[in-house]
């Protein structure tokens, strides 16, 4: 079977792929993600109020995670997640098209009712507002990590002194999105598209 037509962006993701991928694979966080206890307990004091007790998780390794993880959130980067999934769904088998379509399912299903919500009270108004998995990510990725994103300071303001509270809902809407690069890089190499690290060129540029 001869190689897909793929495009240049196509092949600029098939590029940069591998290497993120390997990053993930090194990042300690990730490594050690089931060694760590993710529970969030809480006690109810003998005055009425509550001692929470949130994940520990070392700040040093979040923010490595974080700085490889926004190149599979950010839209104008090669490895963003749906670049990443469009392009194996576009010469994937299908079964791969099927593993796809799951993906994108569970991707989009934390910004649906019924999805796990981060409650904030504005203390000026009083009035509570709602972040979803997926705007927190972009939140802590654009405005925390990098500070590409002006119109999201605000909400980084907004959040930040609650960041114990939900940083677990952003490392594992982030952590799903890894593992499903490390599945498209199996995908992309089994199939031959990246050998050695690289985008077969036997392929053609459309």
């Amino acid at each position: 079977m001869s190689a897909p037509t793929f495009t240049a962006p196509e092949r600029r993701t098939l590029a940069v792929l591998p290497r993120v991928c390997s990053d993930i694979r090194s990042c300690r966080l990730v490594r050690d993600w089931n060694k760590q206890d993710h529970a969030t307990r809480m006690w109810k004091q003998p005055d009425g109020t509550w001692l929470i007790q949130t994940p520990d998780y070392d700040a040093d390794d979040v923010r490595s995670f974080l700085t490889i993880a926004r190149k599979l959130v950010a839209n104008d980067e090669p490895t963003s997640i749906f670049k990443i999934l469009n392009l194996i769904g576009r010469y994937g088998t299908d079964d791969d098209r099927k593993q796809v379509k799951q993906a994108k399912a569970n991707l989009s299903w934390d910004d649906k009712p019924g999805a796990l919500r981060f409650f904030v009270i504005e203390p000026k108004t009083g009035k509570e507002i709602e972040y979803s998995a997926p705007q927190l990510v972009n939140i802590v990725c654009n405005a925390e990590v990098f500070h590409s994103a002006e119109d999201l300071e605000a909400d980084w303001l907004r959040i930040r002194p609650h960041r114990d509270n939900y940083i677990g809902m952003v490392l594992q809407r982030l952590l799903y999105m890894c593992e499903v690069a490390l599945w498209a890089e199996r995908v992309a190499r089994s199939s031959a598209w990246i050998q050695d690290g690289r985008p077969c060129l036997s392929g053609r540029i459309a």
